[in-house]
């Protein structure tokens, strides 16, 4: 414990005494090794406002795979923090400089990565998998630096109901011999998503409770987030709450309203309906005006769930038409012909969902 902060003090004095020396390039590199271990914690808006201070340094001095670097980097943690609109204004212009210096081997995959994740994130899935494509073409030859990439290949897949296809880059991620901490969790969170997608029981208990006592606030909160799709039935609302807490207090928006509306469901499943209530009344209200992008439809599932649990059915079903109605927007706009029948029917969230929705008549 405290390994990840006792690194960040470590990097921080580490630049500051080579900006002494006119180190200012070399300082930037391991700024950058400072902000993955920010973000690793959650602390995602000190690493966004020291990106946005180093950007015009880049520009005007930087060599052009640190500026594209940073200007990916910092689309992803605009979206960590709910800054949706220029995180959406910014991406085009992050993967074009990817593009234009025709970026290659473990850049090219730690880039196409948070742009992959951008993508699924913000329901784009023809986009991301012609991301895939491109990146795929590039790194024809070089087996090890793919493997980087799997990660996020792996959830595209089960985004898009295809568990079978998602199979062998989770393997991938779990073939690895020495898998830093990160790395583990993320292969576990994607299996338990693959379960859920196979109909298979998941036992989450002993990893979230590893995951919660750690350091890695945002994985802690994936790793809940996936237990709670692939339906693992152990989960309990309390863990939640100190979840709820810390984005609320690091300001990560882009986890903050799904935990609530998994903890309101879980709470009106136990029976505790007066703390469900309160959970589900605030969650609807940011849902009203909350852009959650693929987020909306496990939100919506839980919150409606949830609602129904309570006795207000009518509440549930308009919770439920607004997630269905994305779902069906996005499956005529982004999710391309051949994945509609996965997408609707394999992807658990959106199956139990339309489900909920036609028994409430929403």
């Amino acid at each position: 414990e405290g390994r990840l902060r006792d690194g960040v003090e470590q990097l921080s004095a580490c630049a500051s005494l080579q900006r002494a020396l006119g180190l200012e390039r070399l300082a930037l590199v391991t700024d950058m090794s400072k902000r993955t271990a920010l973000r690793m914690l959650g602390q995602v808006r000190p690493v966004l406002d020291e990106q946005q201070r180093t950007l015009q340094w880049l520009i005007d001095n930087g060599n052009p795979v640190d500026l594209a670097t940073s200007r990916v980097e910092q689309v992803l943690d605009q979206l960590e923090l709910g800054e949706v609109n220029a995180a959406d204004a910014a991406a085009p212009q992050a993967w074009q400089a990817i593009r234009d210096i025709d970026m290659r081997g473990e850049e090219l995959c730690r880039n196409a990565c948070s742009m992959l994740r951008f993508h699924r994130r913000r329901g784009r899935w023809d986009r991301a998998l012609e991301l895939n494509g491109e990146v795929a073409q590039r790194l024809i030859g070089q087996g090890e630096n793919a493997n980087e990439f799997a990660s996020e290949r792996a959830a595209l897949y089960l985004d898009l109901g295809r568990p079978e296809q998602a199979r062998q880059y989770i393997e991938t991620i779990e073939s690895d011999p020495t898998p830093l901490q990160h790395s583990r969790w993320n292969a576990i969170a994607l299996r338990w998503r693959y379960h859920g997608s196979t109909g298979a029981g998941v036992d989450a208990l002993t990893t979230l409770d590893e995951a919660l006592r750690s350091e890695q606030f945002p994985m802690a909160c994936e790793l809940m987030l996936a237990a709670g799709q692939s339906g693992a039935p152990q989960l309990r609302a309390l863990p939640i709450t100190a979840l709820i807490a810390g984005c609320e207090a690091q300001g990560l928006h882009g986890y903050l309203l799904p935990l609530r509306a998994l903890q309101a469901w879980l709470l009106a499943r136990d029976g505790d309906f007066e703390a469900a209530s309160c959970g589900a009344r605030t969650t609807q209200a940011a849902l009203a005006r909350a852009d959650l992008g693929a987020a909306l439809p496990a939100c919506g599932l839980w919150l409606a769930k949830a609602l129904q649990c309570l006795g207000r059915p009518r509440e549930a079903a308009a919770v439920t038409l607004q997630a269905t109605g994305w779902i069906r927007q996005h499956l005529a706009e982004s999710v391309p012909a051949e994945f509609h029948t996965s997408f609707r029917t394999r992807n658990p969230v959106n199956r139990d969902l339309l489900a909920l929705a036609q028994r409430l008549g929403g």
